[in-house]
C-alpha cells in the first residue's frame, strides 16, 4: 500500500496476478476520437483545456460503482489485501466510501478506433453544428504531460486505461478506489472507450456546485484532424476555419466519411 501523503511504502507488498490488473493501456499509435458539439469545441480552443466531467454528473447511474456481484462476492486480490492489513472492511462500508468517492472523480472520454463511427455521432452530439476530434494516444498523453507541471504529483496526474465492459456478474476491482471506473456494463460495448481520469488532491474541497476539471493541453499539438458532422449545414465549414485562424491555429479540417458530399 502506498501512502497518499508521503508517497512511501506503508505496509506490505501484495503479489499480483495476471488477472488482477485492470489498468490496460493501448499501443500509442492506435487513433482515438473524441465528438464534441461545437460550443464545446470553441471551448476548448479558447480555453486550450481539457474538460473532465465529475463522475456523479456522467449519464450512466452505475459510473464508478461496485457490480452487483460485488456485494456477494470479494475478488482474490482483494482477500490477500484484506489478510495483509488488518482494516474494517464490509459492503456497506465499501459502497459508502465508493458514493463519496465519485463526487470526487472527474473523467474525460475518447472512442478507441481506426475510424470515424456513426453510431458515436448519434450518442454524443445533440445538433449538426458539431465536430470530432481526431487523435493518438501518443499525442495525447504527450498533451497532457507537457503542459501539466504537476502531473508528477499523483493527486493530479491522470489516471489512463481502455474501459473494460463487463455484466453485473462480474465483480468490479476492490482493491482500488479507481478499479470501478475502468468497468462498464456490457450494454456499452460499443463506445469501445479509452478514458483519462483525475482525482484533485485531498485538500482541495469540492462543492456540489464544481461538476468539472480541466487539464492544459496545446490544441494543435494534440489534435491530428477535425471531422465535420456529416449533416453539418453548408456554411460550417467556413465557420470554423474562421475560429481557428483567429485563434492562429492551423489544423486539418475534413467532411465526415458518412456524408455524401465532399468538402
Amino acid at each position: 500500500m502506498i501512502e497518499r501523503v508521503t508517497g512511501k511504502m506503508a505496509g506490505p507488498i501484495i503479489p499480483f496476478k495476471r488477472g488482477d490488473f485492470f489498468y490496460k493501456i493501448p499501443k500509442f499509435d492506435l487513433r482515438i476520437w473524441h465528438y464534441m458539439e461545437f460550443w464545446k469545441f470553441e471551448n476548448l480552443i479558447n480555453e486550450k483545456r481539457l474538460y473532465f466531467r465529475r463522475s456523479d454528473k456522467l449519464d450512466d447511474d452505475m459510473e464508478g460503482k461496485y457490480a452487483e456481484a460485488n456485494r456477494n462476492y470479494t475478488t482474490s486480490m482483494y482477500e490477500r489485501f484484506l489478510k495483509a492489513y488488518p482494516i474494517q472492511d464490509s459492503h456497506e462500508h465499501r459502497e459508502t466510501g465508493n458514493e463519496a468517492f465519485r463526487h470526487a472523480v472527474f473523467v474525460n472520454c475518447w472512442h478507441l478506433n481506426r475510424v470515424e463511427n456513426m453510431a458515436m455521432w448519434k450518442r454524443f452530439t445533440k445538433t449538426e453544428n458539431s465536430v470530432v476530434l481526431r487523435t493518438t494516444v501518443r499525442k495525447l498523453f504527450q498533451s497532457v504531460s507537457e503542459l501539466n507541471p504537476n502531473t508528477n504529483k499523483m493527486e493530479l496526474k491522470p489516471i489512463v486505461s481502455k474501459v473494460t465492459y463487463a455484466p453485473q456478474t462480474i465483480p468490479r476491482p476492490e482493491w482500488s478506489h479507481y478499479g470501478p471506473y475502468f468497468y462498464k456494463d456490457t450494454k456499452f460495448m460499443d463506445e469501445r472507450e479509452f478514458r483519462l481520469i483525475i482525482h484533485p488532491p485531498e485538500n482541495h474541497a469540492i462543492g456540489e456546485e464544481d461538476v468539472a476539471q480541466k487539464l492544459s493541453i496545446d490544441p494543435a499539438t494534440l489534435i491530428e484532424q477535425i471531422v465535420i458532422h456529416p449533416r453539418s449545414p453548408a456554411d460550417f465549414k467556413n465557420k470554423i476555419k474562421d475560429f481557428l485562424q483567429t485563434k492562429g491555429i492551423r489544423i486539418p479540417l475534413s467532411k465526415s466519411a458518412h456524408s455524401r458530399s465532399i468538402i
